[in-house]
Order: structure tokens, then sequence, then C-alpha cells
């Protein structure tokens, strides 16, 4: 195998296990609070109010985080293919670009949440469904 080839397939394994995980967590949300996987206490623990507002912020979230996986991807090959001898400095910029979209996939999460619901946790009537 060409070694370029190989190198562009491993700069590659991070984001598209990214992606893998995003397409999963949006087709087969959480249906109840669990360790496994899913959207967590966020910034202020709105999301576990009730089980109303735990699914809410997780079909939200896994609908958001596929842009970033996807774009993690692009990024990747792009590097890849064009610019092959920053391949290793390109996957630590994909995962450290990553961590700073969950973050702020947390933040709209949590302003959404406190758009559709109340303080207590019940779906205010003029609110949307993602």
């Amino acid at each position: 195998m060409n070694y370029d080839i190989l190198n562009i397939a491993i700069s590659l394994i991070p984001a598209v296990l990214i992606l893998v995980m995003a397409l999963y967590y949006e087709r087969y949300p959480p249906k109840y609070d669990n360790m496994s996987y899913g959207f967590r206490r966020g910034i202020t623990g709105f999301s576990m109010k009730n089980d109303n507002t735990w699914m809410e912020a997780n079909v939200y979230s896994s609908k958001l985080l596929i842009y970033p996986a996807i774009f993690n991807v692009l990024f990747c090959l792009y590097i890849g293919i064009y610019l092959q001898n920053a391949l290793a400095k390109a996957t630590v910029f994909s995962l450290c670009l990553f961590a700073v979209s969950v973050l702020i996939i947390t933040i709209l999460c949590e302003f959404h949440l406190r758009k559709a619901f109340d303080k207590n946790g019940n779906k205010k009537e003029d609110s949307f469904h993602s």
C-alpha cells in the first residue's frame, strides 16, 4: 500500500469514528438517562429536569453533532490530500476543533431547552420541536 494513502487513512480514523458515533446517536438517541451515551447535564443540568427535557436535549444535540463531524472528515481528507506533511498536526487540530464544537453544541442546546421549556421543565405552548 502506498505510504501516502496509509497516512491519509490513519488521519481519517478519528474523524470517521466521530462521524459514525454522531450518526448512531442521531439515529438512536437514548430513551432514558443512562451512563452509556447521550447528552449529559450540560451546563446547568436542565436537560435532566424530566424525561421530556432529556429527550429534547438528546434529539436536538444529536442533530447538531453531525455537522462538525462531517466537517472533520472533510477537513482531514483535505489535509491528507493537499498538505500531507501536516497530517499529525491536522489530526490534533481536528480533535481540538471537535471538542470546541461539542462545547458550542452544549451551549446551543441549553438555549434551545430554555426556549422550549419553562423553568419547571414543562413544554411551552409556543415552542417548537426540533
